[in-house]
């Protein structure tokens, strides 16, 4: 057979421009401003000049069908949207502690989320609506990686149930009594575009794939659209980099391998397996040693992988509430009060210790 390859256009940068029936379009910034289905379907997106997407709107049959936008707060966490679907109003608010959401107001009822210690898996849901006094709740069921299957009400009843596809599009919805749009860890389905927001970046179920460039840029890999190299064993509850997920001396720890090379010797002439072996980090990519990052910045709590030029860069982000000062509110009497989500001090005697066994342990992997 022959191919002639002057018929293909260049595909720049990892962006996908055609999948089964549809059409992909890029700005010059990477975004995905264009995502056409056929010849019946047509969605647009806007961005704002920090690459957030602002604006969405979906034609079908030449008749604009839904229209959204999106607000976001100084860290970048979405608090906002509101759509139009086929002219049907919806607004939601949401409120976040640290990196997760904690709360999402509607004007019908509020919802509160609660998660597995140091991790962003769903144990369950507390929901009010407007106008009554009494609580509901319910109870997730998730896979190995914090997706969750089912939702139970407080009598045990399936409430929420589905059958996903591969990259977490859901195949099935096999009860929907109630409403339930969490999906993979730290995404969140947003019905009016199919999407999932991440965090920092929407992805698309569909195809697997983010619809914008990676924010950190090569740190989160060489494909800045990737999601993981397998959705089965690997989150990315942030939309920035995927990691592995493994309990390590009782904690919960989000592992990379691609950081660092285990062979690299230092200036010592210690290999990276060496240094573990003695309980110190390894050197990374950026030639400073892998740091341990609090995820839910809780001692003890679940760690992260990272490298130490991303930690220091991103830093206001990764760290709320930076030092005391930030724990704190003022109230209208004029007395300043701690934050009821605010971690308390760390005292990192003891995670110095965990931090030496861990190390030794994950030389082991090697």
């Amino acid at each position: 057979m022959n191919f002639n390859t002057s018929r293909f256009d260049h595909v720049k940068d990892n962006r996908l421009k055609e999948w089964r029936n549809h059409e992909y379009k890029y700005d010059a910034w990477g975004n995905l401003i264009e995502k056409i289905v056929g010849i019946v379907r047509w969605q647009t997106f806007t961005y704002d000049s920090e690459n957030r997407l602002v604006k969405t709107e979906t034609m079908a049959n030449s008749q604009v069908e839904v229209t959204s936008s999106y607000q976001y707060d100084s860290l970048g966490r979405r608090v906002g949207k509101q759509s139009d679907i086929q002219g049907q109003t919806d607004q939601k608010r949401f409120l976040w502690q640290g990196l997760r959401m904690l709360r999402e107001e509607s004007p019908e009822q509020s919802s509160l989320y609660l998660y597995e210690p140091g991790s962003y898996a769903p144990l369950a849901r507390v929901d009010q609506k407007e106008g009554e006094t009494e609580n509901t709740i319910y109870y997730y069921h998730t896979d190995q990686i914090g997706t969750p299957l089912e939702m139970t009400d407080a009598e045990g009843h399936i409430v929420w149930q589905a059958k996903y596809a591969p990259w977490g599009l859901i195949k099935q919805l096999v009860v929907n009594e109630v409403e339930q749009n969490l999906r993979f860890q730290g995404q969140y389905f947003d019905v009016e575009t199919g999407l999932h927001y991440n965090t920092f970046r929407y992805y698309d179920p569909e195809i697997g794939r983010f619809i914008t460039q990676d924010p950190i840029g090569l740190s989160g890999g060489d494909n800045l659209y990737l999601y993981a190299p397998n959705p089965y064993g690997w989150v990315d509850p942030l939309g920035w980099s995927c990691w592995s997920p493994k309990n390590v001396a009782g904690r919960k720890v989000y592992q990379r391998n691609d950081l660092f090379d285990p062979n690299y010797m230092d200036e010592l002439g210690k290999t990276n397996i060496q240094r573990m072996r003695k309980g110190e980090a390894p050197i990374g990519k950026d030639g400073s040693e892998v740091n341990l990052h609090h995820l839910t910045q809780d001692e003890p709590g679940s760690m992260a992988e990272i490298l130490s030029s991303f930690h220091s860069k991103n830093d206001r982000v990764l760290h709320m509430y930076s030092n005391q000062w930030d724990k704190t509110w003022v109230g209208a009497d004029g007395s300043r009060r701690l934050y009821a989500s605010a971690p308390s001090s760390m005292n990192r005697g003891p995670f110095n210790t965990w931090k030496k066994s861990y190390w030794k342990q994950r030389s082991l992997d090697f």
